[in-house]
């Protein structure tokens, strides 16, 4: 007996040129042959069903040794009842897989369950919802449940097992590699809405989601409701590995992808398993990509009109330190509580803290928040053996983009303590300094003022400082520097430069440093007006004059014996212009196609003669360092 059909159409399915042939002789054959097949939007041509023998008894009717050819060749079994619309159905791709469906009406229902043992994704994918996903391996096993009731209503309910998920986009920007876990879900639709709850469990294998990488050990409980205009999770919890549980709540507007509500928080967070999971990768190229931390933090928020309307901030005995030794914070704790609607007062205390080496005692600061505007009264700040005050701090969010201020000073510090802390060349004296307002605004950090420094027993007023980018890589500082009377004795016993008595001034304007390298300034050193012993020892003749260049570069002038071990000087001037790398050097006058750096003076006295007009600016350093460790042999004349 032979059917054939031009066309065939159902719910979802569609094919051209079926011919059906049963041959009832013995056990029975049928052949099944479709020119092509269309079915849940996927296209098969010469496609073949045949089955032998087919199964004829009683009521039932099937084929016990079957074969599904749609471009690969399928062994399949399958029996229907014709008396209770009972179906059985299984597939067997390969060896150790199985694929099993059954279904029956019951009580006017019909029920059914698939049953899947090592069954193949790759396999699956196709009649999965489209995604820019593309599933490479893996495997599945569980059983899946569905029922559905005379109105119309669907249930299903899932307990699948997988192993070996590999998955990636074209961009590469999203890929995993060999997930195992579990998946248990419900889900029940009558209405138009649907109600679910999904139970994950993701226990091996690696992924990465773009600027995320993660390795298994995690949790997700989720369960709510969607219909057409919303999508809902009631209940969400999320279990990290090493990091702790946070707890959830949402809501979407379908239509527009819209965060309408959300809800949330979790307690006693591992701080370092959470940045080194979740926000080492999300802070890259920052100043805060590379740190050790400690402790552990509770958070909450609140969202809602398309704004978020509270959130609290708890840490306990946390710690951030920058591996470059840059910052740190040390057994940090808080509580910051904030709320859109009102004011609200967060505490911070900490036992030390530690800025680009320098050391920071125990601070506590009360902060009063009130919206997007934190004000501090008063902060006093342990500063080795002196005190950073800071008074009327005050930040708010404007244009999506934050901004600060406060004013304060410095109390009295041992310049000796700091430089050796900081690992510089050690100086002498105190610092304090008066410190008028600075503001944050636009990425950049200005003085608005003139900041005053109390140094080297004289004064240094620095104005138009700024900061550009100060937490980024290459931060570029501005500023204008005019110091008055400095101690020459202190300012070179610092650099082992040899001995000079005196007093001195200097201006630098134009100063710019990029990553805090010099990168154009335009300096002059000179004597300071008024009347002071000034004296120059033999080392330091020898050092200003090495800066020259050595013997064809410096030459140097002795009115008394050569074996004296310091001399007079009536004026010490001396310039740097430094544009694209290279100094502009000139002195005090000029003098026999040179210039004057020493004017000497007195008995006995010297002077000190500079000849080269253009230095590069890194062997100036060198020359600089060179003689600072080592001194220079003298020209005599």
């Amino acid at each position: 007996m032979t059917f054939t059909a031009e066309h065939v159409e159902g719910s979802g399915f569609a094919a051209r040129r079926v011919r059906a042939h049963l041959d009832p002789r013995g056990e029975g054959r049928l052949d099944l042959r479709l020119e092509s097949v269309e079915a849940q939007g996927r296209s098969w041509r010469d496609a073949a069903v045949l089955c032998e023998p087919i199964l004829m008894h009683g009521t039932r009717v099937g084929c016990e040794r079957g074969v599904l050819d749609l471009g690969e060749r399928v062994p399949f079994r399958f029996s229907y009842d014709v008396q209770s619309d009972a179906v059985d159905a299984e597939l067997l791709p390969v060896a150790g897989e199985r694929w099993h469906i059954a279904g029956q009406p019951a009580g006017g229902a019909w029920t059914g369950r698939v049953r899947v043992e090592e069954g193949s994704l790759v396999r699956l994918a196709p009649w999965l919802p489209p995604t820019e996903l593309v599933l490479t391996a893996g495997r599945v096993s569980g059983t899946v449940d569905v029922a559905m009731s005379p109105q119309g209503g669907v249930g299903t309910d899932g307990d699948l097992a997988f192993s070996g998920l590999s998955f990636s986009d074209a961009s590469g920007l999203h890929a995993a590699e060999k997930l195992v876990g579990a998946v248990k879900f419900a889900v029940e639709k009558t209405d138009g809405v649907v109600r679910y709850r999904a139970n994950v469990d993701w226990n091996a294998g690696e992924l990465f989601w773009q600027p995320l990488y993660l390795k298994g050990g995690h949790a997700l409980l989720a369960e709510g409701s969607l219909d057409a205009s919303r999508i809902a999770i009631d209940a969400g919890r999320v279990r990290l590995k090493e990091v702790g549980e946070v707890a959830f709540s949402a809501s979407w507007d379908r239509k527009s992808g819209r965060l309408v509500t959300s809800a949330g928080g979790g307690a006693a967070l591992d701080i370092q398993k959470a940045y080194d999971e979740i926000a080492k990768p999300l802070l890259a190229n920052t100043v805060a990509a590379e740190m050790r931390t400690a402790g552990t933090a509770d958070f909450g928020w609140r969202f809602g009109e398309d704004a978020l309307q509270a959130f609290y901030l708890n840490l306990h005995g946390a710690s951030f330190e920058d591996r470059k030794q840059r910052f740190g914070l040390f057994d940090l704790n808080a509580a910051i509580p904030w709320d859109r609607a009102g004011p609200t007062q967060a505490q911070v205390a900490m036992a030390g803290a530690e800025i680009l080496r320098l050391p920071i005692g125990r601070v506590e600061v009360p902060i009063e928040l009130r919206g997007f505007l934190a004000r501090i009264a008063k902060v006093e700040v342990p500063l080795l053996d002196g005190n950073l005050r800071m008074l009327d701090f005050v930040a708010r969010r404007e244009s999506d983009a934050w901004e600060w201020q406060f004013a304060g000073g410095i109390t009295p510090i041992s310049v000796e303590a700091l430089t050796r802390t900081v690992g510089v060349h050690v100086m002498y004296g105190t610092l304090s300094a008066v410190v008028p307002k600075v503001r944050y605004q636009s990425s950049t950090v200005a003085v608005e003022g003139a900041l005053l420094f109390q140094i080297f027993d004289g004064t240094v007023v620095v104005n138009g400082l700024s900061l550009v980018d100060p937490l980024g890589r290459i931060p570029v500082l501005n500023a204008e520097l005019d110091a008055r009377n400095l101690d020459l004795d202190l300012v070179t016993r610092t650099f082992a430069f040899g001995s000079i008595t005196g007093r001195i001034d200097a201006t630098v304007t134009g100063l710019e440093l990029a990553n805090w390298q010099p990168v154009k300034f335009d300096a002059w050193v000179g004597s300071s007006p008024g009347s002071y012993p000034k004296r120059i020892s033999q080392r330091a003749v020898e050092n200003i004059a090495a800066l020259g260049g050595g013997s064809a570069a410096a030459a140097m002038q002795r009115t008394a014996l050569r074996f004296f071990d310091e001399f007079g000087y009536r004026r010490i001037g001396w310039r740097c212009k430094l544009k694209n790398g290279v100094c502009e050097m000139d002195g005090i006058t000029p003098k026999d196609g040179g210039y004057v750096i020493v004017e000497g003076g007195g008995i006995p006295a010297v002077s000190v003669m500079g000849y080269n007009r253009a230095v590069d600016w890194q062997e100036l350093i060198t020359r600089l360092a060179r003689v600072t460790r080592e001194g220079s042999a003298p020209i005599i004349q």
